[in-house]
């Protein structure tokens, strides 16, 4: 029996926990566990922080990949983050230091 096919029975038994794909992180004492989703600004600044080696980015860092990341998204007819990108074409700077501030990203 394969690897694959060890996943397909685990799968099928009840009961059975999977590990979550990565990339997750556990938050709180509630031990939720979230992953980074592509297509959404949060998904794509993380997946980026992980393809570049999970480096310790500050609060400066974060904002710039913050913005590299929306204009992406822009170029390809994307808006998942609305009140984001209005703001950051006025640069309006406090409000994303406040947007990343809110995510709680791991290396923060």
């Amino acid at each position: 029996m394969g690897s694959s096919d060890a996943a397909s029975e685990a799968e099928r038994e009840p009961g059975t926990v999977l590990e979550p794909p990565e990339p997750t992180r556990r938050l709180g004492k509630i031990g939720v566990t979230i992953g980074y989703t592509a297509g959404t600004l949060r998904g794509e600044i993380g997946l980026r922080w992980q393809s570049s080696g999970r480096p310790r980015w500050d609060l400066e860092q974060t904002v710039r990949v913050a913005e590299e990341c929306d204009i992406a998204l822009e170029s390809q007819g994307r808006n998942p983050a609305k009140k984001f990108r209005s703001l950051r074409k006025k640069g309006d700077r406090s409000y994303m230091d406040a947007y990343i501030r809110f995510y709680q990203f791991e290396w923060l």
